[in-house]
C-alpha cells in the first residue's frame, strides 16, 4: 500500500513538473524569447547575434527553394562546396535543410511546436517579434512554410522537363515518370554513347492506377514543347499568365477564419464547449483556412519567373531546369502522349525522328 502511494505521488509530481515546463515554454514562446538549446544555423551560440557568412547561405537557400529548385539539389551543391552544418560536418540532407527553412526563427519570429502533447511538423507562430533579428522576410518565411508543409518529398531532384505531372499517359491519364533507357547493342552499333531519356507509364503494384503500357523518348517531346512555348511567349502568353490576380476574397476568408479560431479557443478556455466540440469545429475551420491560403499562394508569382529574358528562345539552353519547369507549369496544363501505332511508327521512320510527334497533344492553361 505504501509503495503504491509513493509511486502515485511520484507520478503526480512528474506530471506537475512536465506541466510547469510546458507552461514556461508557452510563456517564452508568447513573449518571443528563446528557450535555450544549441546554436542555430545563421546565429552565434548566444542564439541572438547573426553570423554573416551563414546568413547569406540561409538567404541563398530560401531564394533557390522559392524559385523551385529541389532541396536535394541545394544540399548536394552545399556539400560539394564544403559548407559545414552546425555540427561541423558537410552532410547536408533535405530533411535538415527543410527544418531550417520552415523555422520561424529565420524570419525573426517565435513559434511553439507542441499541441496536445505532440510535436507539430511546423510550429504555430506565437510572436511576430522575437528577441533575435530575422534573416529573411516574414512573407518569404510564410511562403516557405506553406510550400514545404507536410511535403517531405520536396527534396527530389528532377532531371526531366515534363515529369512530375505534366506529361500524361494517353491510355490511363496518369502522370508519366522518368524511366532512363540503357544502351543496347543496336544503340552502340549506331554510335550512341549514352542512354536515352525515356518517360513511361510505370505500374508499381496491383492497385496502382497506372496502366504500365506506354513509353516515349523524352528529348524530342521536350524539344517540341519548348518550341511551341517560344511561339506562345512571343505572342504574350507568359505576360497574360503572370497578370496579378484578385485575392481579396481569399484574404477576407482567411481573416474571418482566424477570428473564429480565436473565438473558439476562448469558448473552450471558458468551459462553454468540450474537447470533442472544439475538435469538430476546429476541423472545419482548418479546412477553410487551408483553402484560403492555397488560393493566395496560387496567385503568387513563382520566384523562378523573375527576370525571364524577353527573347526566351536564346536564353532557354542556359536557364536552370527548375526555371524552365516554372515556365512550363505556368503555361501548360498537361502534355498528353497518345499510344504508338503501326502508322505512327512508320511516320517516325519516314521522318527520321525517334517518335511521331503527332502523338503529342498540349493542353494550355492560357
Amino acid at each position: 500500500m505504501i509503495a503504491r502511494i509513493l509511486g502515485a505521488t511520484a507520478i503526480g509530481e512528474s506530471e506537475l513538473k512536465a506541466e510547469r515546463q510546458r507552461r514556461k515554454h508557452q510563456e517564452l514562446a508568447a513573449a518571443g524569447k528563446s528557450a535555450g538549446g544549441g546554436r542555430p544555423f545563421g546565429y552565434e551560440p548566444d542564439r541572438r547575434t547573426l553570423r554573416p557568412a551563414e546568413v547569406e547561405l540561409v538567404r541563398e537557400a530560401a531564394r533557390r527553394v522559392l524559385e523551385g529548385e529541389a532541396m536535394r539539389s541545394v544540399c548536394r551543391d552545399w556539400n560539394d562546396r564544403g559548407i559545414p552544418t552546425v555540427s561541423g560536418a558537410t552532410d547536408w540532407a533535405p530533411q535538415v535543410l527543410r527544418r531550417l527553412l520552415v523555422s520561424a526563427r529565420i524570419s525573426g519570429r517565435r513559434e511553439y511546436s507542441y499541441a496536445n502533447g505532440k510535436r507539430l511538423d511546423i510550429g504555430k507562430i506565437t510572436s511576430e517579434s522575437a528577441e533575435w533579428p530575422g534573416i529573411i522576410s516574414a512573407d518569404d518565411s510564410d511562403h516557405l512554410r506553406h510550400l514545404l508543409a507536410g511535403n517531405r518529398r520536396k527534396g527530389q531532384v528532377r532531371e526531366y522537363l515534363l515529369t512530375g505531372g505534366v506529361a500524361r499517359c494517353g491510355r490511363c491519364g496518369q502522370a508519366l515518370q522518368a524511366h532512363p533507357r540503357s544502351l543496347t547493342q543496336k544503340d552502340l552499333g549506331a554510335g550512341l554513347t549514352e542512354g536515352r531519356k525515356e518517360m513511361a507509364c510505370v505500374k508499381r503494384g496491383k492497385n496502382d492506377p497506372h496502366c504500365g503500357r506506354l513509353g516515349i523518348y523524352a528529348k524530342p517531346v521536350e524539344e517540341l514543347v519548348a518550341k511551341v512555348i517560344f511561339g506562345a511567349v512571343a505572342k504574350g502568353a507568359l505576360a497574360r499568365a503572370l497578370k496579378p490576380g484578385d485575392n481579396r476574397v481569399a484574404l477576407k476568408e482567411l481573416v474571418e477564419v482566424q477570428t473564429k479560431q480565436s473565438e473558439l479557443a476562448e469558448m473552450w478556455a471558458a468551459g462553454d464547449i468540450d474537447v470533442a466540440e472544439w475538435k469538430r469545429a476546429r476541423g472545419g475551420l482548418k479546412d477553410r483556412e487551408d483553402r484560403a491560403q492555397g488560393q493566395i499562394e496560387n496567385q503568387r508569382q513563382p520566384r523562378a519567373l523573375d527576370g525571364i529574358p524577353e527573347v526566351l528562345e536564346k536564353a532557354w539552353p542556359s536557364l536552370p531546369l527548375h526555371r524552365r519547369r516554372a515556365i512550363v507549369d505556368v503555361l501548360i496544363e498537361a502534355v498528353d502522349i497518345a499510344p504508338a501505332t503501326p502508322r505512327s511508327q512508320r511516320n517516325a521512320v519516314e521522318s527520321s525522328t525517334l517518335i511521331d510527334l503527332s502523338r503529342v497533344s498540349i493542353r494550355w492553361k492560357t
